[in-house]
């Protein structure tokens, strides 16, 4: 006779091993490619601008960004990650929600810097710059093969790290940035509970970004 349910560990509750997830992105990579390096590619070319220009290419971006959202959504939650996650189809209506979200926001209503001196848009390209160089790179320094890169454009975590950036150079409104945070909420969660190494990385990078955007407002309402 088995335990009760309060035998149970969290981490009996998942519905894959490390190594069925980190897999997952190698099957997917070799599915899909070269359209993940060249949806990186392109991402990089489009959201570097902002770190010299803000807030006037940031509509631009922003737009972008609603294309990578819903690229994400199709090609990782809907081809491969509901192969091992029963709500795979749930992870990728929220992503095309927040990509209709950002193409609403990038279509009608024009983008907003922060006042000078503030934090968020000094915090905002380097977030764009972990997720574009970082994150790609995390998985090979930590041991694990190149094939199981995680790109912008093809897999969540990247692409939610720079929307990160670009929200905070964009001085976006509150609610684009449910999402993304739920997102890294459970990405840590279920990255811990498989004792990966990098759980803590993309809570980290949501933290950073909110404390950020905390400041600048707090700033911004104190302005005459």
């Amino acid at each position: 006779m088995t335990g009760g349910w309060w035998t149970y560990a969290p981490r009996d509750f998942l519905m894959f091993s490390a190594r069925t997830y980190h897999r997952l992105f190698a099957l997917h990579n070799q599915a899909l490619w070269p359209l993940p390096l060249l949806t990186h590619a392109v991402g990089l070319a489009a959201l570097a601008p902002l770190a010299r220009t803000g807030a006037r290419v940031a509509r631009f971006a922003t737009g972008f960004l609603a294309v990578a959202w819903g690229l994400v959504a199709w090609s990782y939650f809907v081809r491969d990650y509901r192969t091992i996650h029963t709500f795979g189809y749930w992870f990728a209506a929220a992503f095309a929600l927040e990509g209709a979200l950002l193409a609403g926001v990038a279509a009608r209503h024009p983008a907003r810097g922060w006042r000078a001196g503030s934090i968020a848009p000094s915090v905002g390209p380097w977030l764009i710059a972990f997720g574009m160089l970082g994150l790609p790179l995390l998985g090979p320094v930590l041991g694990r093969p190149w094939w199981q890169a995680e790109w912008f454009g093809s897999a969540p975590d990247p692409t939610v790290t720079a929307t990160f950036g670009v929200l905070l150079v964009r001085r976006s409104p509150w609610w684009l940035w449910l999402l993304p945070v739920v997102w890294t909420a459970y990405d840590g969660i279920t990255l811990w509970l498989l004792r990966a190494d990098d759980a803590l990385v993309t809570p980290a990078c949501a933290a950073l970004a909110l404390a950020a955007r905390h400041v600048s407002a707090r700033s911004a309402s104190r302005t005459p």
